[in-house]
């Protein structure tokens, strides 16, 4: 027998192929093989395969037959229901019109009650009828939403008629509340069947899931949403269209918060400004270093118009960049501030020197001529001095001598000689008349022993021998009254003296009659100024005896008064 080397047609095993036979099986795959041979070749074809596809094709005649019966059963159910649906439709009509026949008189309210019974039972089986041709109909809106709304009718009629058909109250009220649950499923099914039909015609509904890992992908899902929004507004307004625009934008909010995350970060990501250490407010080279930061933040975001994120943060840095510049402001104004007082300061240290230099001068040039009039009262004094002119001058040089006296202590007789060495009162005035005198009075005051006498032969440095005799410490004075109380005390009883004299001449000399008339009552007061005057002059020839000697044209220095002036 021969064997023939052949490989298997549907797998590509080989296969040994015997000469006497017409099938064989593939031991790889299993495939049913039919061996062809002809002149001069032999040839292997899938058998399993064709016998496969005659058996398939047998089947799909079969599923085709019984679809076929199906739509038959079905359509012949739909003839058998539409008949049904007729019966009881005329039925109806024939209660309704033998209700509209009767008359509501009060023989015929039984019969009337009975026919609504009726009604109600035709109205049931018609719903009845329609509901099941509804389920045998296309299950799509088109279809379905015509249907529930007949349905709706229905049983808003069914409601009408429960109530007259005299049964109890409770029987109606639970009919009617089963009326009421079967109308909402209804309106929620038709309800339910628009917004299907709604969001049929929208892109955001089209697919089921949207990706949402990147802005990309969010801000695409964002624009259409944006887009359905829009073909919404174009629609009129039901409760359909506004369910699905609350679910839209619901929607948009969820996915703009997740667009709002990502951007805020990649925009943070672009900013500079926010990964600053804090700022110390009086630095300006800090603040002038951070302002040119948010400025060039600022520049990056000020494209971005259409970016809420980037205008968010914009505004933000605006708000940062005004403070920054207001810190700037206040430091420069605060700088000013101190460079202003400076400058005043050295202003003010300017004056003040220049001051101190002026008072200088005017102290030099008061020293020059206090010198210079010390001179000429030594001068004056070798002279032998001079007098007052006339009796005025006596009088005046006997006031300032009284007024001396009373100023200065009673010197005690110095212990070397047991003489008094400058004389008081009215006596010093005529006795020192000569300078060499009051500076050896001076000396022996200020208890000075043992110095070189002062003769006529020096009499040219005495000046600077009694400056120099002043700066010498001396012994503690004994109290004495002040002069200005001295001055107030005598002013005081010199006023007084005055007033009484005054009023009591006044009383002497003006006739009673002119000083009880209230008209001339100002004359009583005449004596005050007067008294007034005198008492200053007194005070005043007090308080500056050594005005009033130069007034006289007298020398205090040679009254032997130079230490009390």
């Amino acid at each position: 027998m021969e064997v023939k080397k052949l490989n298997c047609t549907a797998c590509g095993a080989p296969i040994a192929v015997p000469d006497d036979l017409d099938h064989i099986n593939c031991a790889a795959c299993g495939s049913f093989l039919a061996i062809q041979r002809g002149e001069g070749y032999i040839a292997l074809k899938v058998a399993e395969k064709i016998t496969r596809a005659i058996a398939d094709s047998g089947r799909g005649t079969q599923e085709v037959i019984r679809q076929g019966n199906q739509d038959t059963q079905i359509e012949l159910r739909r003839m058998q229901l539409q008949y049904e649906l007729s019966t009881a439709e005329l039925k109806l009509s024939n209660i309704q019109a033998e209700i509209r026949g009767t008359p509501a008189i009060s023989g015929t309210e039984r019969r009337l009650q009975q026919l609504r019974v009726l009604e109600y039972a035709a109205l049931d089986r018609v719903r009845d009828v329609k509901t099941r041709i509804l389920q045998l109909s296309e299950q799509t809106t088109q279809t379905l939403i015509p249907g529930l709304m007949d349905l709706v009718s229905l049983l808003q009629a069914m409601m009408q008629v429960s109530a007259a058909t005299g049964q109890s109250s409770s029987q109606i009220k639970s009919v009617q509340q089963w009326l009421q649950q079967e109308m909402a499923r209804l309106n929620q099914q038709i309800t339910d069947l628009r917004i299907k039909a709604l969001t049929s015609q929208l892109k955001f509904y089209k697919q089921t899931s949207w990706p949402t890992t990147n802005l990309a992908e969010l801000s695409q899902v964002l624009k259409i949403i944006d887009e359905d929004l829009a073909a919404l507004s174009r629609l009129p307004v039901v409760v359909e269209r506004t369910l699905v625009q609350q679910s839209l934008e619901s929607r948009r909010t969820e996915y703009y918060h997740q667009w709002t995350k990502l951007e805020d970060a990649r925009i943070r990501g672009m900013l500079s400004s926010g990964s600053e250490a804090p700022i110390n407010p009086t630095d300006m080279a800090a603040l002038q270093t951070s302002l040119a930061v948010v400025q060039q933040d600022i520049h990056r975001l000020a494209p971005m118009v259409d970016n809420p994120v980037a205008q968010s943060h914009l505004k933000i840095l605006r708000q940062q960049e005004d403070k920054l510049i207001h810190q700037i402001k206040d430091l420069n104004k605060q700088a000013a501030r101190e460079a202003a007082k400076l400058a005043q300061a050295q202003q003010r240290a300017a004056a003040r020197e220049a001051a101190d230099s002026q008072a200088r001068q005017r102290a030099a040039q008061r020293a020059a001529k206090q010198a210079a009039r010390a001179a000429q009262d030594d001068t004056k004094a070798a002279a032998g001095g001079t007098s007052g002119p006339g009796w005025f001058t006596a009088i005046g040089m006997a006031l300032a001598a009284f007024f001396a006296g009373i100023q200065r202590p009673t010197t005690p007789p110095s212990p070397e000689t047991g003489e008094t060495p400058l004389p008081m009162g009215a006596a010093a005035v005529f006795t020192e008349t000569n300078s060499f005198q009051r500076d050896e009075a001076f000396m022996a005051q200020t208890g000075l022993t043992g110095a070189a006498p002062i003769t006529p032969a020096s009499s040219g440095n005495a000046p600077a021998v009694r400056r120099s005799l002043q700066t010498t410490p001396t012994p503690k004075k004994a109290w004495r009254m002040p002069v200005l109380l001295i001055a107030l005390l005598t002013g005081t009883a010199v006023f007084l003296i005055s007033a009484v004299v005054g009023l009591i001449v006044t009383t002497l000399v003006i006739p009673s009659e002119i000083l009880k008339d209230p008209n001339h009552n100002g004359i009583i007061m005449l004596p005050f100024p007067v008294a007034s005057i005198l008492a200053g002059l007194a005070m005043l020839a007090i308080t500056a005896p050594k005005a009033g000697f130069r007034f006289l044209g007298l020398n205090p220095r040679q009254m032997g008064s130079t230490r009390f002036l």
